[in-house]
């Protein structure tokens, strides 16, 4: 597996079996994680991030937006797009909590390579302008069709 640049450096200065025993150890805790989600959600979020990966390079940037220092707008138009469609796997618009679950696993994938969530403000908290057109959104969706269980 790859490890950053900056651990390699730091591990450099370990003898060679501690090197090896954290690396193990590591690898062990990264599949942890990976078995922390079901095989479904998983998968959700690699398509997710495969839709944000093709939204990025058609702009002509890297997926982290590393050059960039206020990506909200750029989850902005990722987010209406896969409402619409647009960007959606399946290319037809999507219910509300569809699109928050594209926006949520991209910022997940930010995470979990240790970058900060990109829908959040200075504050730590969820951008409003995320917010409102969640909240948009949610109030242009019909309401759920459910059934309601036999007594």
């Amino acid at each position: 597996e790859n490890i950053d640049k900056k651990l390699e450096h730091i591990l450099s200065s370990c003898q060679p079996s501690i090197q090896d025993a954290f690396l193990r150890d590591l690898s062990s805790a990264t599949q942890a994680v990976r078995r922390g989600v079901s095989t479904g959600r998983a998968s959700g979020a690699n398509t997710h991030w495969k839709q944000w990966v093709k939204f990025t390079t058609e702009l002509g940037f890297d997926p982290f937006l590393e050059a960039i220092t206020n990506q909200i707008p750029f989850l902005q138009v990722f987010f209406h797009r896969v409402r619409t469609g647009a960007l959606a796997a399946n290319g037809n618009p999507v219910r509300a909590r569809s699109a928050e679950d594209y926006l949520r696993s991209v910022a997940q994938t930010f995470m979990l390579l240790g970058k900060a969530d990109p829908r959040l403000n200075q504050f730590h908290e969820k951008d409003i302008r995320i917010t409102r057109m969640l909240k948009s959104y949610n109030k242009e969706d019909s309401p759920p069709h459910r059934v309601k269980p036999i007594p």
